[in-house]
């Protein structure tokens, strides 16, 4: 079996090296061929010797690539394009994998009728969290993704969803429903997203078969930037710009061009609030609910003009 993993980066040379230093310490199973494709997507830090320093080690395995378009979509894309391998995985530069990702990738695959695999996040944080994270339904604003304890097939009974910060794809996949849109995902400019959902929409509607594997797991670097209710409400407005771009929800009763239920969620946390005694996470929950709606109506303003 062949892998190439594809890791797109920008301004993070000192993560970028605990990334590198888990991959050569995670043993790979006999009989797989692997290499790393860094995609530098305009660093203006030290990235490119940060590479140049680990070539050594990984012995003719590691390649780097600039990216001069910018945004993750654009860095990823170049990655995937510039693979030939069997199988291609994407992580990111705020990661180490686990001692298990080689073996759950290979292991998975080793099954003909699988596509594509996905699996947690386990969180590494720079400083201890305060009491009111994760919020309950948004522990993906700061990168938590822990969906089932078992194995399981992407699909109906299971919610969970592909993200691209740790998936693996049959190459062939990529000719089939082609790549990340470049219109999705962030850039330097803002926290623009949903390129990894709108890719997981197009391999279920291509009737691929993808599965979560929890031994396929990756842990993600939580900086103390993250562990603020700005940053929550920034991120929130951000994936609800971004969603507007994407199919509407099947069987989804909308008002304004917004899911109805959004409303609905919006005065249900308003009202817990209230009950609380203004308890922060539930203040909070309110907010985010309301961003969320905020974010719809900026995003479907913004593909109007």
């Amino acid at each position: 079996m062949q892998l190439d993993i594809v890791i797109a980066t920008y301004r993070r040379a000192d993560l970028l090296a605990l990334t590198l230093e888990s991959l050569l310490m995670a043993p790979a199973p006999e009989g797989l061929d692997w290499n790393v494709i860094v995609v530098d997507n305009n660093s203006r830090d030290n990235t490119r010797e940060a590479v140049a320093s680990f070539e050594p080690r990984f012995g003719g395995r590691l390649r780097y690539l600039l990216e001069t378009q910018q945004g993750s979509s654009q860095a990823r894309n170049a990655g995937i394009l510039s693979s030939s391998a069997d199988i291609v995985a994407t992580i990111d530069d705020d990661e180490e994998i686990t001692s298990t990702w080689f073996t759950a990738l290979v292991d998975a695959f080793a099954d003909p009728t699988v596509d594509y695999i996905g699996g947690p996040y386990h969180p590494k944080w720079e400083v201890p969290p305060p009491g009111w994270i994760p919020v309950v339904g948004y522990t993906a604003v700061v990168g938590i993704i822990e969906s089932s304890m078992v194995p399981i097939d992407y699909g109906p009974g299971f919610n969970g969803g592909l993200v691209s910060g740790n998936s693996a794809f049959r190459r062939r996949v990529f000719d089939q429903v082609g790549l990340y849109n470049p219109a999705l995902g962030r850039t330097d400019r803002g926290l623009l997203s949903c390129e990894d959902h709108d890719l997981f929409l197009r391999l279920q509607s291509a009737g691929l078969r993808g599965r979560y594997i929890p031994a396929f797991g990756i842990y993600h670097w939580i900086p103390m930037q993250r562990m603020t209710t700005a940053y929550h409400r920034s991120w929130v407005f951000g994936q609800s710009m971004s969603i507007v771009r994407l199919p509407p929800e099947p069987g989804v009763a909308h008002l304004f061009g917004i899911p109805r239920y959004y409303f609905g969620d919006a005065v249900r946390h308003s009202l817990q609030w209230l009950r609380s005694g203004f308890d922060l996470q539930q203040g909070l929950l309110a907010q985010l609910s309301w961003i969320k709606i905020a974010g719809r109506f900026y995003g479907r303003w913004q593909m109007a003009r």
